[in-house]
């Protein structure tokens, strides 16, 4: 199965719209995305794509080759990382409020041996 698509690095944040399937021999792209399902490993699978493409135009540059799980991995790791930074400055803020109920607790208790 081959789809051209035109603007495929949306993301999975954004909502998918409709698309048809159109010959690259019909349209002139500056930037074409082509996703490939195949049972080959990907490896030898870049190398057949990359042969085809340059055996039917050397001039087309091939580039930012990726698997399915390399690009939903790359679209995930902002979140991820957003996510991370929340989670830490929570756990920083519940030890400052830990500390600070330490710290009125032991002043609290000087001031009852002060009276005493």
């Amino acid at each position: 199965m081959v789809e051209l698509r035109h603007g495929c690095a949306r993301g999975l944040q954004t909502a998918p719209y409709p698309e048809t399937y159109l010959s690259s021999l019909q349209l002139d792209w500056v930037n074409v995305h082509l996703l490939i399902r195949s049972a080959l490993p990907p490896g030898q699978l870049v190398k057949s794509v990359k042969a085809a493409i340059q055996s039917s135009n050397s001039d087309q540059a091939v580039f930012g080759v990726m698997s399915r799980d390399e690009l939903i991995e790359d679209a995930v790791t902002e979140p991820r990382f957003h996510v991370f930074l929340i989670g830490a400055f929570a756990l920083l803020a519940v030890a400052m409020v830990a500390a600070g109920n330490n710290d009125s607790l032991l002043q609290r208790d000087m001031r009852k041996r002060k009276n005493n």
